[in-house]
């Protein structure tokens, strides 16, 4: 008889622990809001560990362990920075792209604070807020996480988070004048220390993404390690904001919880609402270019 030179199949994995791949697979896919839910709940549930670390202050006015989250993550970020999509985000095709981002971030969408601080909300801290929400720049770590998530160029992410950020601390003292010259601001103060912002921002995006990037380009163990823990980095780094909302949310626990519900709703759905118009907005722009081009 002549044995069979096949190999038999594999045999089917148990029905549990394919549904544990796929729970994985879910979790790993759709971390970040799972992330951010986790850390809101705990903040507002028990919010004594995380404003016991949010009001770790140094230097007068530097929360020094979120500082070291956001450092964390730009660290990551440089890791996982690609050659190949940091040399594409440097050629001269993708500067419209990057000049669009730049005049969409610091230009265009700041606008929308006329609209927002219009809105009669309890007390009028909330109104300033959402206008405040509108001005800043990229939110650091946040828009390089989406577009990993997204699988988008996070080199082209990232210089546009460092650049608006930078560029930022200069444009926005200037749409802060403008939008609450003779304006009440709900006894807010909203003066800007430049030099100092630029410090804090380079201390806390430029040199650890420098730092990050230098150490994958000369080290080859560093790089490899980058490679081969591409995703769980990336959890890792989500994570470290996660960790930021948890301790921001934990110290204004009780000051929300002093605020009226119908308040606190109507700047949710504010917030998102101008989410969705600068979704919409730049998908609108982006589909019209690619049909004229």
């Amino acid at each position: 008889m002549v044995a069979d030179s096949k190999a038999d199949p594999p045999p089917p994995k148990p029905a549990w622990k394919q549904r544990l791949e796929r729970v994985q697979t879910f979790v790993v896919e759709n971390y970040l809001p799972i992330a951010f839910a986790v850390a809101l709940t705990f903040a507002l549930a028990y919010p004594v560990p995380g404003r016991f670390l949010v009001n770790i202050v140094v230097l007068d006015n530097v929360h020094i362990v979120q500082e070291v989250n956001m450092a964390i993550v730009f660290l990551i970020s440089g890791l996982a920075l690609n050659t190949t999509e940091m040399k594409k985000a440097m050629k001269r095709e993708s500067w419209p792209s990057v000049a669009f981002g730049m005049a969409m971030i610091l230009l265009v969408t700041p606008a929308l604070g006329f609209a927002m601080r219009e809105i009669p909300l309890t007390p009028p801290a909330f109104a300033v807020g959402l206008t405040i929400f509108c001005l800043v720049p990229t939110t650091l770590g946040i828009g390089v996480a989406l577009v990993r998530s997204c699988r988008g160029n996070e080199a082209i992410a990232l210089l546009l988070t460092v650049a608006s950020n930078m560029l930022g601390v200069f444009t926005m003292p200037l749409y802060l004048r403008l939008l609450f010259l003779n304006h009440d601001t709900g006894g807010l103060k909203l003066n800007i220390d430049i030099p100092n912002l630029l410090v804090k921002l380079s201390l806390t995006i430029l040199v650890p993404s420098v730092i990050g990037k230098a150490a994958r380009e000369m080290f080859k163990p560093v790089e490899q390690f980058a490679k081969d823990y591409r995703t769980p980095l990336s959890l890792f780094s989500t994570s470290n904001l996660a960790f930021i909302v948890w301790q921001t949310l934990s110290g204004a626990r009780d000051l929300l919880f002093e605020q009226r519900a119908a308040m606190i709703v109507s700047v949710i759905v504010l917030s998102a609402a101008i989410h969705l118009f600068y979704l919409l907005i730049n998908h609108y722009i982006v589909k019209w270019v690619a049909v004229g081009g």
